[in-house]
């Protein structure tokens, strides 16, 4: 058997896109292939496995409230300050240290 260390888990995972993939119940597939040949693979309809349960996949839920910038009036494209609350409301903890934060301009209210 070949078992991932935490690192492969972590290549393995880096391309799984959250905002694809809703919180719910999944099984997870894994797939074998050689990059390139010889020698090549007579047989590829046996080179993949799932799990034989589901693994839940929960997702954080951040909400951002109490925005305020100042100045209430900005010309050179920048803020003196900027403040918020920032909520985590989902069943997983963050697994990061930081979030990152993007101001836009709109005239919506």
């Amino acid at each position: 058997p070949i078992d991932l260390t935490s690192t492969g888990l972590a290549y393995m995972t880096q391309l799984w896109t959250e905002s694809l993939v809703p919180a719910g119940n999944y099984y997870v597939y894994a797939s074998a292939s050689m990059p390139a040949a010889p020698p090549t693979d007579p047989d590829l309809s046996n080179n993949f496995d799932r799990t034989n349960t589901t693994i839940a996949y929960n997702l954080s839920d951040l909400s951002l409230t109490n925005l305020m910038v100042s100045p209430s009036t900005v010309t050179d494209r920048q803020f003196d300050s900027a403040s918020f609350i920032l909520n985590n409301n989902g069943p997983v903890a963050l697994s990061y240290e930081w979030v990152m934060v993007d101001y836009y301009l709109s005239d919506d209210t």
